[in-house]
């Protein structure tokens, strides 16, 4: 009885972990990208250039940085007109927002065909700390009256449908002045969830950018003047952005994270090469995370990429497998601080 029990239990231990990587979605990205190119005022928010001497992403001064970073927006997408195509809420956080009190200013931006974005309107979420009010920007199951589009609350109040000001054909959402908020979903509505990068990753990738590694001293130089994340030549914007660059994986270790980072930023990777990333690990003594080793992957983005945690083990920790080849665990040179990672063979 004995031997039987232990089968399973040694069958659970020969299985290979893997944790694919994941990135903010594409269309919020692309939704993204579209107030970035708008004309309006507050697009500024997103891409003017706010830190000292251009080390974008870096403390300065003992001061948080002041440029607009992806893993600081929250977004939530619907279909507000029935069209198949989705539309995105955005809600950006940041030390630049009005995160900081107990409401947030967030953008609305409506498809307006294949590869189009247009701004519907500007709407008010509250916020706890540093994250939206749950559940989510909540949205009619059906079409309000001849607009077709779907009225939606946030934890502020609810938002309607009128004609543009400008003389157009276009539906600008505005708010209703009723005082019914959000809350508990009702009958006839569904919830749009607000959806980030990972916290942990975010804060894992603030710690790299803090570090004196040569990826990280790329990344807090502005290649871009005072509008950042805008193309102005054929390319992607050369300054490294979160939302479009990043790739990562979680896992919890201890009090803390093991957090794989990769980038899929044109400025470090050689023509045709893997993604060059990092692996970080915290550190409990200094309260941060910090570099573990440096890594290579192809960086699919499919069903079949990411990392593989190996049953195999050194100082505590699963060994990994990427695109790259395999990565084994040592404890630290001189004893302290967290152990290393490294190269040890192919896949």
């Amino acid at each position: 009885m004995l031997l039987c029990l232990a089968i399973p239990v040694q069958a659970a231990w020969s299985r290979e972990t893997r944790l694919p990587w994941r990135f903010m979605d594409p269309v919020a990205v692309a939704a993204l990208d579209g107030v970035r190119r708008s004309a309006e005022v507050y697009a500024e928010e997103f891409t003017r250039n706010f830190d000292a001497d251009d080390r974008q992403g870096r403390h300065q001064a003992g001061r948080e940085p002041l440029n607009f970073d992806a893993t600081d927006l929250f977004y939530a997408i619907a279909d507000l007109d029935g069209n198949g195509r989705p539309d995105v809420f955005l809600l950006p956080l940041g030390p630049g927002s009005s995160g900081s009190t107990a409401r947030a200013m967030g953008t609305l931006m409506l498809q307006a065909g294949t590869g189009h974005w247009r701004v519907a309107c500007l709407f008010e979420e509250r916020v706890a700390g540093v994250r939206p009010a749950d559940p989510g920007v909540l949205v009619s199951a059906a079409g309000s009256g001849s607009t077709g589009l779907r009225r939606f609350r946030t934890q502020t109040g609810p938002f309607g449908w009128a004609r543009s000001g400008d003389g157009s054909d276009r539906m600008e959402c505005v708010p209703l002045y009723s005082r019914m908020q959000g809350g508990r979903i009702r009958p006839g509505e569904r919830v749009a969830r607000w959806q980030s990068i990972d916290r942990a990753a975010a804060s894992a990738l603030s710690d790299f950018r803090n570090s004196a590694h040569p990826i990280a001293d790329a990344m807090a130089i502005n290649h871009e003047g005072d509008r950042i994340g805008v193309d102005r030549a054929p390319g992607r914007p050369r300054n490294f952005d979160a939302a479009s660059d990043l790739l990562y994986a979680v896992r919890p270790h201890g009090r803390g994270n093991l957090v794989f980072l990769l980038f899929d930023w044109p400025m470090p990777r050689q023509d045709g090469g893997p993604l060059p990333g990092v692996v970080m690990l915290w550190d409990g003594q200094e309260e941060r995370a910090r570099i573990a080793c440096t890594i290579h992957d192809r960086g699919d983005r499919g069903a079949g990429g990411g990392v593989t945690l190996l049953d195999a083990r050194g100082a505590g920790l699963r060994d990994f497998r990427t695109s790259a080849g395999r990565y084994a665990w040592r404890a630290a040179p001189d004893g302290a601080g967290p152990p290393e990672c490294h190269l040890v063979g192919p896949r």
